[in-house]
């Protein structure tokens, strides 16, 4: 099971993938590695080129998928529309733990509606393209045993 949650002071957004939820994703894209942008520099009378930078570029995490339109539709979904206007964090949990990125809402798709379900696409962008582990993590510095008895 996936689950994604974007949340900040104005509210929160949960996605689901492989179970049932309000807002069910169909695909997710831009998890993997980001790209990197090279500057280089040529020179006169030298074969090839010299690389003088190498800048990550940002992340691009793409939403797409359908969310229920029940009789409490409306007021969820400008509770959601609202949220998607502030910056804030995205939470990823899988079978192999939990993890974050700060991201904002740069594009939101209102696809047409098909039956009880609405389609949507939401675009993330997240300018520092590296995950943080959203569990604590506690690490040891050094541990005591006692080697001689007080006897």
């Amino acid at each position: 099971m996936l689950a994604i949650k974007f949340y900040n002071e104005l509210g929160q957004i949960t996605f689901f993938g492989g179970s049932p939820g309000k807002w069910r994703l169909t695909t997710v894209d831009g998890l993997a590695f980001c790209g990197r942008t090279f500057k280089s520099a040529r020179y006169a009378g030298q074969a090839g080129q010299e690389t003088t930078q190498s800048v990550l570029n940002p992340r691009t995490i793409t939403l797409s998928g359908d969310v229920e339109t029940d009789e409490n539709f409306l007021a969820e979904y400008a509770d959601a529309l609202a949220a998607l206007e502030k910056e804030g964090t995205l939470e990823i949990t899988s079978a192999l733990g939990k993890r974050s990125i700060g991201a904002r809402c740069c594009d939101f798709y209102q696809g047409e509606k098909k039956g009880r379900y609405m389609l949507f696409v939401i675009q993330f962008l997240c300018d520092n393209p590296y995950f943080e582990s959203a569990d604590k993590i506690e690490v040891p510095l050094f541990k005591e045993i006692p080697l001689l008895d007080k006897d």
